[in-house]
């Protein structure tokens, strides 16, 4: 795309019309497809309201356009307050808005300001869509100077909302009001750092995801989870980041499953259990936890796993035939080469796989042939796998398991797929060589990792010969 400047002078001479159509050019068209996702919004804002700063004339055009302001982000103080006042009035009168708080860790917070942004937000609730509200440690005793009476709950734009830290609340003013609400349009709910949870009128809600966050003590009894899921008629997606969920000594998480009534989350498609960090039976609790026809209409499961990785073959080995997974998305840790050969074993046979480089992770994507009675597997309607690696080491130490001769994974037959870009990459982290295939007699040697790349610009065709692993 062309760049062209303009000078100050110049920008302010520009009329009205013509400060508009450059701004609607300079943003993303269109809405998040989880309008959860408000972070996808924020780097937009930032644009226009370095724009309405400018100066006067492009204040007044930019603020007057109220299809430019879908997110509001601010610290709570007099200034934000003045600023986004008429913003807000006029973006809420016809158009949604996503608002974002941040209640930082200052001995001066003002209590008259928190009344006042308390006010300005229950004042257009009406118009609000998206709400996130962060806490830092020891501000959690503001949230009733804040939030009142929490009108936001009960407007039916709203969809999607976010609450962090609060755990450290000294009042259950939020306990309370989601208890109270009544005939909540919700769909999207992050709480992180809850140590309790209740829900009485949230039917629509589709998406739950539950964090722990830095919280190390307020957790969610397993009890209270699975008596609020049990309500939750319409929910599509349920995520666990971190260690959120309480199982108490001496019970079995299996035996918390009978908890949920037989016509519980019919709906439930996508589990995500991520941030696991030395918690080795964690995983296989919160599965155990949830009754076997909840698991089995799971279509995406997402995992992040190290030394829990053993956990997974097992569930899969137990419940893999009667599950429908299509798609499995892996955050994968440092699990040993053992493992990782017991997990490929489980698998379809591939059909091809496609891996993208970056300075610091690498992602395996792989597709799989449809099932065959010739070559029955564990996970019949798995389609497509997601591997993700936080770092080459951890790339390096799994291609090298999964290119060894006893793995008998298919990735030592199926050449792995990359671009020019993904392959200078891999040159430059240096822990392969890369030679044409065949040009050299090593080139699947007996007892060597082995396997192929093929560049795509050209079809180039490379052998992987791996570098002992760096300590």
């Amino acid at each position: 795309m062309p760049q062209y400047s303009l000078s100050r002078s110049a920008a302010q001479r520009l009329p009205c019309e013509i400060i508009t159509m450059i701004m609607h050019l300079a943003l993303v068209d269109g809405e998040p497809e989880n309008s959860a996702s408000l972070t996808y919004i924020a780097a937009n804002q930032r644009l226009v309201l370095s724009s309405s700063q400018l100066c006067r004339v492009w204040r007044a055009a930019v603020t007057q356009q109220a299809a430019l302001w879908v997110f509001w982000s601010c610290t709570p103080s007099e200034r934000a307050i003045k600023y986004y006042r008429d913003v807000i009035s006029t973006r809420c009168e016809s158009h949604p808005l996503h608002v974002s708080i941040r209640v930082r860790n200052k001995s001066n917070l003002n209590q008259a300001v928190m009344h006042a942004v308390g006010n300005l937000l229950a004042q257009y609730a009406h118009g609000l869509k998206a709400f996130e509200v962060s806490f830092w440690p020891n501000c959690t005793h503001i949230f009733p100077v804040l939030f009142p009476s929490l009108l936001f709950l009960h407007q039916q734009k709203l969809g999607a909302l976010s609450f962090q830290n609060l755990g450290q609340q000294q009042s259950s003013t939020f306990d309370v009001a989601l208890y109270q609400a009544f005939d909540s349009s919700l769909r999207h709910l992050k709480l992180q750092g809850a140590d309790v949870l209740r829900f009485v009128n949230f039917s629509q809600l589709q998406s739950l995801v539950l964090s722990s966050g830095s919280q190390k003590t307020n957790k969610i009894g397993i009890v209270n989870l699975l008596e609020a899921l049990d309500g939750l008629h319409n929910l599509e997606s349920l995520s666990y980041i971190g260690t959120p969920i309480y199982f108490p000594a001496g019970h079995h998480a299996s035996s918390y499953a009978l908890l949920l009534s037989p016509d519980s989350l019919p709906y439930l498609r996508h589990l995500s259990i991520t941030g696991l960090q030395n918690c080795p039976n964690y995983f296989r609790q919160l599965i155990d936890s949830l009754p076997p026809y909840v698991v089995k209409g799971v279509r995406v499961l997402e995992l992040e796993l190290g030394k829990e990785l053993v956990h997974l073959v097992a569930f899969l080995k137990q419940r893999g035939p009667t599950a429908r997974y299509r798609a499995i998305t892996l955050r994968v840790a440092k699990p040993d080469s053992g493992n990782i050969h017991n997990f490929l074993h489980l698998l379809p046979a591939i059909e091809s796989s496609d891996l993208k480089i970056t300075a610091s992770s690498a992602v395996l994507f792989v597709r799989f042939k449809p099932p065959s009675p010739e070559h029955p597997n564990v996970l019949p309607s798995l389609l497509t796998l997601e591997l993700v690696f936080a770092s080459i080491g951890h790339f390096h130490l799994f291609l090298r398991a999964a290119l060894e001769k006893p793995g008998k994974s298919g990735l030592r037959t199926t050449d792995i797929r990359l671009t020019r870009r993904d392959l200078d990459m891999m040159e430059r982290e240096k822990f392969c060589d890369l030679p044409l295939a065949g040009a050299q007699d090593n080139c699947g040697r007996k007892g060597k990792p082995h396997g192929h790349f093929e560049v795509r610009e050209g079809y180039q065709r490379l052998c992987i010969l791996l570098h002992p692993r760096k300590k």
